[in-house]
C-alpha cells in the first residue's frame, strides 16, 4: 500500500476530507503531495470526466426547464377554458 493511499484511508476514517489537507500537512506526515494528487485522480483524464459531468448536468437542467414550461402551459390551456386567462396564467 502506498503512503498516499494509506494517508487517504487514515483521513477518511477520521472524517477529514483529503482534498482539504495542505501540502505542508502532508510533508509533516512524510507523504508526497504528488502521490495524493494521483490518488485523487488529478490529471488530464480527470478534466475530461468533469467536462462530461458538467455537460450531463447542463442537459438535465435544460430538460427540467422544458418540462416545467410544458407543464405550466398545459395547465394554463386547461384552465383558460373555465376561468379568466390572467387567473389561469397565475395558477399555471
Amino acid at each position: 500500500v502506498s503512503a498516499a493511499v494509506f494517508t487517504e484511508r487514515k483521513l477518511s476514517v477520521t472524517g477529514v476530507d483529503a482534498a482539504d489537507v495542505t501540502e505542508r500537512e502532508l510533508s509533516v506526515t512524510g507523504v508526497d503531495a504528488a502521490d495524493t494528487e494521483r490518488a485523487h485522480g488529478a490529471g488530464p483524464n480527470n478534466n475530461k470526466m468533469k467536462d462530461k459531468e458538467k455537460y450531463a448536468q447542463f442537459v438535465r437542467f435544460c430538460a427540467n426547464g422544458v418540462l416545467a414550461v410544458a407543464i405550466q402551459y398545459g395547465v394554463y390551456l386547461l384552465l383558460v377554458q373555465w376561468i379568466n386567462p390572467f387567473a389561469a396564467n397565475t395558477v399555471g
